[in-house]
């Protein structure tokens, strides 16, 4: 198996489907997985371009968590699949999970986490 992992990646984001969710923006975690299918050349090559820049990764979270208000945790993980997927340039499964601090006095977070398989589109 071949993998790259960013773990706590941390996004501002207005979510939530209350209007005081709306007022600011939040910050939630994400999780993100990318299995690649056959080992990536820059395994051998060490150059960059031989692999997925997890910087870009990270940037086009940003952007789809930038570009809309949200009110549900599983759209934003749908929209920050999408980004992720628009970013591979070779076969890889993609998980994408979201945490978010409801507003529930007695639960840390809500998780949603959602994969999808290289060749499927939704």
């Amino acid at each position: 198996m071949y993998q790259v992992s960013l773990r706590d990646i941390q996004l501002s984001v207005y979510l939530g489907v209350y209007d005081f969710e709306q007022v600011e923006k939040q910050t939630i975690k994400v999780d993100m997985d990318l299995n690649f299918h056959t080992m990536p050349d820059g395994c051998q090559s060490d150059k960059l371009e031989d692999v997925i820049c997890y910087a870009k990764l990270n940037e086009a979270m940003l952007t789809a968590a930038a570009q809309k208000r949200y009110q549900l945790i599983e759209h934003l993980a749908f929209s920050l699949l999408q980004a992720i997927k628009a970013q591979l340039t070779i076969p890889a499964d993609i998980r994408v999970s979201v945490y978010k601090r409801p507003p529930l006095d007695n639960v840390g977070y809500a998780i949603f986490t959602m994969e999808q398989p290289w060749q499927t589109s939704f």
